[in-house]
């Protein structure tokens, strides 16, 4: 019925129909799985479809050209049925996982991931062509992105614990709450956005001890940096060529660095003493991550105009320098806080900043340094290179003689 279904799509035209078609296949497939054990053709007609669909979205979003030889499309019916894709499969894994309880399996995460990627994005990628617009998708998946938000932290944490199905369900939260907020905000507000998100993850994570919300919060300041600039401007400040324009940060970059850094120190105040796992830590190293690079590509691009002018009419030399010293001091720093009991995710930096600080000496002051700038270079580095570790060494020793008392 598949081979069947596909060449007639390919060869007899009215793909859509046949899409249909296909997708229902999909459906009485999936139940066979369920009650006759048809595992394996499960995925095979699910893929299929998948790829079917997938190219009807791209074919109605793209016009056709002389002599490719396709036929024009019906944007609405298609993206109907892109939107039926999602819909479908995700309710029928929600209803297996809540209504019937057994639970979520591999296929469920792995398709529930394709058609959020084909079936609804696509859709709204239609609907700037024909059909329903974007906005209305957009908070369409809010209201999702709410309600599974909303089963996560209730049904299912309360009936089966922080199992696969919670972060299931967290994580269809997370990426509905994506695609709607780009669907509904553009430009500033989409940032605006993503950077109140992100906070109030922070502040709810911390004070319902919630690590999936803090991580969350990491992905949503994260999401912030990008749209802000304030990646892209961390990037040239440590990879831009001297003689380059550097893209500068902006007030919402800055904004959003600052809410970064409240993050931050939201969740390391509100963290739970005496629970250190790396499981736990992990969300404030990486709000430690973006506000590391915030912070450190400022100074990079404050000390580049005092000391060498502004790019691109800067020094090269200098820049290189510049660069080093900045590096040198941020790992000694960070050896110093990931000292603290409270602070220790701040040491997992030290030695990735090293690594990062000698391979820019190979690849930038060996190549473009003066020998005055060179020698400084080297003297900076060196310095992080014996002290870091010694002082990182140090807290852990203490620690462990802590530990050891207690």
């Amino acid at each position: 019925a598949m081979v069947t279904i596909l060449g007639l799509g390919i060869f007899a035209g009215a793909q859509e129909y046949f899409a249909i078609l296909l997708l229902l296949l999909g459906i009485v497939t999936l139940l066979m799985a369920y009650s006759r054990k048809w595992y394996i053709k499960r995925w095979v007609v699910a893929g299929a479809a998948n790829l079917v669909i997938y190219r009807l979205a791209v074919m109605a979003t793209n016009p056709p050209t002389v002599g490719s030889g396709k036929t024009d499309l019906s944007a609405p019916l298609v993206q109907v049925i892109a939107l039926a894709l999602a819909v479908i499969y995700l309710g029928m894994f929600t209803y297996r996982a809540l209504v019937q309880g057994r639970g979520v399996k591999v296929f469920d995460v792995i398709q529930s991931a394709a058609v959020l990627l084909i079936g609804f994005m696509g859709a709204v990628r239609v609907g700037a062509v024909g059909g329903i617009g974007s906005p209305v998708l957009g908070w369409a998946a809010l209201f999702a992105a709410a309600g599974y938000y909303t089963v996560a932290f209730t049904v299912v944490r309360q009936k089966h614990g922080r199992g696969r199905g919670f972060f299931y369900f967290a994580t269809l939260a997370l990426v509905f709450l994506f695609i709607g907020s780009r669907a509904v905000a553009e430009g500033p507000w989409l940032a605006w956005c993503w950077i109140v998100l992100g906070l109030v993850a922070a502040v709810l994570g911390g004070k319902f001890d919630r690590v999936t919300l803090r991580a969350h919060s990491a992905v949503y300041l994260l999401l912030a940096a990008f749209q802000t600039g304030m990646l892209a401007g961390a990037f040239d400040s440590y990879f831009a060529a001297a003689a380059s324009v550097w893209r500068g940060v902006g007030v919402p970059g800055l904004v959003a660095l600052l809410v970064t850094t409240a993050a931050y120190w939201i969740l390391v105040m509100t963290h739970r003493a005496g629970d250190e796992t790396r499981a736990r830590l992990l969300p404030r190293f990486f709000v430690s991550v973006w506000c590391l690079l915030g912070f450190s590509s400022l100074a990079i691009v404050l000390l580049v105009k005092v000391v060498a002018g502004t790019p691109p009419e800067a020094d090269g030399a200098t820049v290189a320098v510049v660069r080093t010293g900045v590096l040198a001091v941020a790992a000694i720093g960070l050896a110093v806080a990931g000292r603290r009991k409270g602070l220790v995710e701040l040491g997992w930096l030290v030695y990735p900043l090293l690594a990062l600080g000698l391979g820019k000496l190979v690849w930038e002051d060996l190549r473009t340094g003066s020998p005055m700038g060179m020698a400084a270079s080297f003297a900076l580095f060196g310095t992080a290179l014996v002290l870091a570790p010694r002082v990182l060494r140090k807290g852990k020793k203490g620690k462990e003689k802590d530990k050891g008392e207690g």
